[in-house]
């Protein structure tokens, strides 16, 4: 296929549905060489890089295989993929020969997704039968075989404090061993993403030296239990391209194993230090075909590793690493928003002063302008200001209530939405909006208003696994601060459950009865051994029964429920 009718085919209504502009041409139909796209909100960025990929596969007959295709979460991994399905299956429509295409053969996925999915395809030697641990897994595993969760220096804590989780050097004692784990976590996660160099935190003595020798430690203990975290997964993914088996990836072995030839990179904003350097290794081979698109002023996941400088300083990475200027084209042209919107954040993020400094930005961004259909005179952009933010919730409230429905600006209520931090039924979060909205009658859809623990479903698992193994309810005289409290709310919301007449718990009650009469006897006859029981069997014993079977028909409550399962599968493994 041409490239002109390859344009065409995706500007019909079975595909895209329209022409692109000239810049985001000029971004699909570009040749060999680094591509740097800075793009602007609402400017079809993402479509623009999986149009680049059909070109490749359509135009330029590059193998599926020789692309690497990556975005930063699963969710938008899935929102490409579905894309070039969408696309590619118009364009096989009208060029039958296109048909040999398989996407499945294309390596899409999160860069962490596919770091496993290679180093087990290629066999890794240093990855061989190794378990990758999730968030949980790799708490649970600092937990057990970290040193620096039994480490209880108040000064070295209060150097880092700002990782330890509710926890205050003012307290005038050591965080628990819980939150010096999370601490832990945070620290070494840092230390392994921002490629930090562990030899000069050594030459830096004191606390810095110290956290050396824990996270070498924990690195260590890491490869001898044959457990890699998220962190260190990358890390053995940049080992494995600078092997000899990383080689014959990136070089390929003949037909069965094409070459590596194009690197593609969503979201390049939320890069950290160790993926720009694998990212810039897998285009190690001339001609150093890389393109990143991504937005600088939309760099939303510092918190987990994300630094927006690899966005910004694309060039002089590629100067570095390639002795070559990236192409740079920016994508300013905003589809999405009415021009009162586009002028108001335009001109919002450039109002900090932070976001003027140098380095914060890429050197020349233009200004998004806007090209939407989205026209009229009405007030697209406006805001509530109040003295105090408590008061914030109502004033909202009335204006939907008032205004936005009373005045006819909107004739649904399903056509507002709420944007917070978090969603959470919290003082700190969603809370005050949710009452402030219940009072006007204002109803809300808000699925994940509840944080996980506070969940039905969740309290009735846990009160239930309880009723069967601790019949004397000693809970109760624990003397942890809460934990009884805590328990004992589960317990009670079991109970309403149970009272509740429209909801079927016969048979849970009945196994928990049972179960209540014949531990003791179980008990007895193995008091000098272990029972034959686990704490996650008995689980699922009660997730099989009523009411567990009918609400894991409904997804969130099932997410919820099997996110608990992980959680004691997770401990068991670790023999906690």
């Amino acid at each position: 296929m041409n490239l002109s009718d390859f344009h065409a085919c995706l500007a019909q209504p079975s595909a895209r549905g329209y022409e692109l502009n000239q810049k985001q041409k000029d971004a699909t139909d570009y040749g060999t060489g680094p591509l740097w796209l800075l793009a602007g909100p609402g400017s079809g960025k993402s479509e623009v890089l999986v149009t680049r990929a059909l070109k490749l596969l359509c135009v330029d007959g590059v193998a599926p295989r020789s692309i690497f295709l990556t975005t930063f979460t699963t969710k938008a991994a899935r929102n490409l993929e579905d894309r070039l399905a969408s696309y590619l299956g118009a364009l096989q429509e009208t060029d039958p020969s296109l048909r040999f295409i398989d996407l499945a053969d294309m390596r899409l996925g999160t860069l962490h997704s596919l770091c496993n999915d290679i180093l087990q395809e290629y066999r890794y030697a240093t990855y061989q039968n190794v378990r990758l641990l999730d968030d949980v897994e790799q708490h649970l595993f600092a937990y057990r075989s970290a040193s620096i969760a039994d480490y209880q220096d108040l000064a070295f804590w209060t150097r880092f404090e700002h990782t330890v989780p509710e926890w205050s050097a003012r307290q005038g004692y050591v965080p628990n061993k819980w939150k010096r784990v999370k601490a832990a976590v945070t620290l070494f996660n840092h230390i392994t993403e921002d490629y930090v160099d562990v030899q000069k935190m050594h030459a830096a003595g004191a606390h810095w030296a110290i956290l050396a020798d824990f996270y070498e430690q924990y690195a260590q203990a890491l490869r001898q239990r044959y457990r890699c975290d998220f962190a260190h997964l990358q890390s053995r993914f940049l080992e494995f391209i600078n092997s000899s088996a990383g080689g014959v990836f990136l070089r390929g072995d003949g037909q069965r194993r094409p070459p590596l030839q194009h690197v593609l990179v969503d979201e390049y904003q939320d890069t950290n230090p160790i993926q720009e350097r694998i990212y810039l290794a897998l285009a190690q081979l001339a001609p150093h075909n890389i393109a990143v698109v991504g937005d600088d002023d939309q760099a939303l996941y510092r918190f987990r590793g994300g630094n927006v400088s690899c966005m910004v300083n694309f060039d002089k990475a590629c100067a570095t690493a390639f002795h070559l200027q990236p192409e740079k084209i920016q994508l300013d042209q905003n589809y999405r928003s009415h021009s009162a919107i586009v002028r108001f954040f335009s001109g919002y993020i450039t109002s900090f002063p932070e976001m003027i400094a140098v380095g914060v930005r890429a050197p020349g961004k233009l200004p998004v302008t806007a090209a939407s259909p989205i026209t009229g005179l009405y007030p697209a952009v406006s805001w509530i200001a109040r003295n105090k933010a408590r008061d914030v919730p109502e004033a909202v409230s009335d204006l939907i209530k008032n205004h936005l429905l009373g005045d006819g600006v909107i004739s649904d209520l399903s056509q507002c939405v709420l944007l917070l931090r978090s969603t959470k039924d919290s003082p700190r979060n969603a809370g005050p909006y949710l009452k402030a909205f219940r009072q006007r009658g204002i109803p809300v859809y808000n699925p994940r208003s509840k944080s996980f623990m506070e969940s039905e479903e969740v309290q009735c698992l846990l009160a239930a696994l309880i009723r069967v193994v601790d019949m004397q309810h000693t809970y109760r005289f624990n003397q942890i601060a809460d934990l009884s409290t805590t328990v004992q709310a589960w317990v009670d919301t079991l109970d309403a459950v149970i009272r509740n007449t429209t909801i079927q718990t016969a048979p849970l009650e009945s196994y928990i009865r049972a179960s209540n009469a014949a531990l003791p006897n179980i008990c007895v006859a193995n008091q000098n051994g272990f029972l034959n029981l686990t704490l996650l069997e008995i689980m699922y014993r009660i997730l099989s029964r009523e009411p567990f079977r009918s609400w894991r028909q409904d997804p969130l409550r099932n997410q919820r429920l099997a996110k608990v399962t992980r959680l004691f599968e997770s401990y068991h493994s670790f023999n906690l």
